[in-house]
C-alpha cells in the first residue's frame, strides 16, 4: 500500500505540476525567482533526509517535486516575479545553513527542521505576490500540492521528525496558499477555475 499511494502522490505531482509550467511559459503564471530558488534547494536536501530518515516511498512525492521545482526555477529567471527582500535572502542563506549542519553533523534531524522552517518562510514573496496579483499564480498547483502531500504522508514507511516534518509544513502552507487565492480571487472577481 506504501508504493502505490507513494507512486500516487508522485504521478499526481507531476500531472498537476504541468499546467504550472504551461502557465508560465505562457506568461500568465509568474512565479517569483527566490521562492523556486529556495524551494529548489530545500526540496533536494529534504528528499535526502527523508530517504536517510527511512520515508521509503513517501519520499518519491518530494524527489520529483525536487527535479520539477528545479525546472520551474529555470523558468522564473526569465519569466518570474524578481522583486527580491531580505526575507528572500535570508532563506536563500537559511538553507546553506542547514546543508552545511547535516553535511557537519551528519544529522538530518536539524537539517530537516532548518529546511522545513525555511520551505515554509520561502512561501513568503510568493503569498505577498498573490495578495497583490492572485491571477498571477495556478490555483490548481497549490490545492493538488496539499492533497498529494497528504497522500505522500500516508505512504511514508517510517513515521519520524525526519519523515513527517517537511511533507506536514508542505500541506500546511499549500492548502494556505490555496485558500488565499480563493479568497483574493472572489474579491477582486478575478474567475476561479481550478485548471487555473
Amino acid at each position: 500500500m506504501d508504493s502505490f499511494l507513494g507512486g500516487l502522490a508522485a504521478a499526481i505531482s507531476v500531472v498537476t505540476t504541468l499546467p504550472y509550467i504551461r502557465d508560465t511559459a505562457k506568461g500568465r503564471t509568474t512565479p517569483h525567482v527566490f521562492t523556486w530558488l529556495v524551494w529548489t534547494l530545500t526540496g533536494a536536501i529534504a528528499f535526502g533526509a527523508q530517504v536517510v530518515g527511512g520515508a521509503g516511498p513517501g519520499a518519491w512525492r518530494t524527489g520529483c517535486m525536487a527535479v520539477l521545482i528545479a525546472v520551474i526555477l529555470v523558468m522564473s529567471i526569465r519569466q518570474g516575479e524578481t522583486q527580491i527582500t531580505t526575507v528572500d535572502w535570508w532563506s536563500l542563506i537559511g538553507c546553506g545553513v542547514a546543508g552545511a549542519l547535516w553535511a557537519l553533523t551528519e544529522n538530518p534531524t536539524l537539517s530537516i527542521i532548518l529546511v522545513s522552517f525555511i520551505d515554509a518562510v520561502a512561501y513568503v514573496p510568493t503569498y505577498r505576490k498573490s495578495w497583490h496579483k492572485p491571477g498571477q499564480e495556478t490555483l490548481s498547483n497549490y490545492a493538488w500540492g496539499a492533497i498529494t502531500q497528504g497522500l505522500a504522508l500516508a505512504a511514508l514507511s517510517h513515521y519520524n521528525l525526519v519523515t513527517t516534518l517537511y511533507p506536514t509544513v508542505l500541506l500546511m502552507a499549500n492548502a494556505g496558499l490555496a485558500a488565499l487565492l480563493i479568497a483574493r480571487r472572489r474579491s477582486t472577481e478575478i474567475p476561479l477555475p481550478l485548471v487555473r
